[in-house]
């Protein structure tokens, strides 16, 4: 087991989901375990990914919830770069990874050095969701941006209430932080997880740990976006 589970918030006013929320990392608040630590010290640019939350609020308040997907949210994280002052130019999408795959978001050059990763897991019907295969989807992403060099290497993860509670529900991964929360997979918790999570990143793990950095945990609506900084 790599670390315990906790509640946390995603919605306002009594929507569902919501729970008083347990501290997997202190004493007294869940179980402690190895894998889960508190009190890091995020990158400070937290700003940057609160104006993306701001525009996907915006767009959820404005009807547009069911036309939510990953290119949508890499279009409203490059409005935000861009506002903050990152040149179009160096903006690149879909790179080819050495490791497999591609990087979803390539800054490079005047003054920019940076990978990210999308992931919006969604499906049409809770029964018989791909839950699994969705966890391995994310860890395949936190492996591939772990072996790349870049100044800083971010996942952005757009998560719905019903995989909420299936993240919450985990005990050999966890994969739902907070700010300030620190986890480590190590290759071998990541062989260790179903079949199903790890046919997506099978021969493409790290021989080393792989470290994620929680900068933000925000809820918007019914979804909640989470921000890693991986190591």
């Amino acid at each position: 087991m790599l670390c315990g589970t906790w509640w946390i918030d995603v919605g306002q006013g009594g929507q569902g989901g919501q729970g008083r929320r347990g501290d997997a990392c202190t004493p007294g608040g869940g179980r402690h375990d190895p894998g889960l630590r508190c009190g890091v010290q995020a990158p400070q640019d937290a700003a940057l990914w609160h104006a993306v939350a701001d525009g996907l609020q915006r767009d959820v308040d404005a009807g547009l919830r069911h036309l939510l997907n990953e290119d949508w949210l890499r279009a409203v994280a490059i409005r935000a770069l861009v506002a903050a002052g990152t040149a179009p130019r160096a903006i690149r999408i879909e790179e080819p990874s050495p490791t497999g795959g591609r990087i979803d978001l390539v800054l490079r050059g005047h003054g920019a050095d940076m990978d990210v990763e999308f992931k919006f897991p969604r499906e049409p019907r809770a029964t018989n969701a791909a839950d699994t295969m969705a966890v391995g989807s994310v860890i395949a992403d936190l492996a591939r941006l772990a072996q790349r060099h870049a100044g800083r290497r971010i996942a952005v993860h757009l998560l719905e209430e019903r995989f909420v509670g299936h993240l919450r529900r985990r005990t050999d991964v966890a994969l739902l932080m907070r700010p300030g929360q620190e986890l480590v997979i190590t290759p071998e918790v990541a062989m260790r997880l179903p079949k199903s999570a790890v046919a997506m990143y099978d021969g493409r793990f790290p021989a080393r740990p792989v470290t994620a950095i929680c900068t933000l945990s925000r809820p918007i609506g019914d979804l909640v976006l989470q921000v890693l900084y991986v190591q």
